[in-house]
């Protein structure tokens, strides 16, 4: 059951979700499965508050949330954007400057609403930095983990 206040995540996998390369300003989506408090039977509402980032590579990210798989559009009537957030290379910081850079926004507050009620996040990450973000299996490893806050009714 969804309780106002309560903050459930949902997580991409190492691996897994954003393995490809990108180039500057290039985008992948993949779509995240939505917690039961979320994306139960009900349509899928939440508040957007918080988000984190692991990757082996210091970039400029930006995070698109839409609410429909293959939902970007040139027609604003058919685009279902529903918000997004950039970090700067210089939003991530190193334990004993080494290892992954983590990257972390709280306190955010954008309605999330999946359009297409299939109980997920559709989410495009895009690489706004100079340099190309690497492939998984050339050494280059990402996560992202949102944190959302259960949103009832209209």
């Amino acid at each position: 059951m969804a309780q106002i206040g309560n903050i459930d995540t949902v997580s991409s996998v190492n691996g897994t979700h954003f393995i490809g390369a990108l180039a500057q300003n290039a985008s992948r989506q993949e779509d995240l499965t939505l917690p039961p408090s979320i994306g139960g039977s009900r349509v899928s509402r939440a508040r957007v508050r918080q988000i984190s980032v692991w990757s082996t590579q210091n970039l400029d990210w930006e995070l698109g949330f839409y609410g429909k798989h293959d939902a970007k559009s040139a027609d604003p009537n058919l685009d279902t954007f529903k918000g997004r957030w950039q970090f700067v290379a210089a939003d991530g910081v190193q334990d004993d400057g080494a290892g992954l850079y983590r990257y972390h926004i709280n306190g955010l507050d954008f309605l999330y609403v999946d359009d297409d009620r299939t109980g997920i996040l559709h989410l495009v990450l895009v690489n706004r930095s100079a340099a190309g973000k690497t492939t998984y299996g050339a050494g280059s490893h990402f996560r992202v983990e949102v944190g959302l806050e259960p949103s009832l009714g209209w």
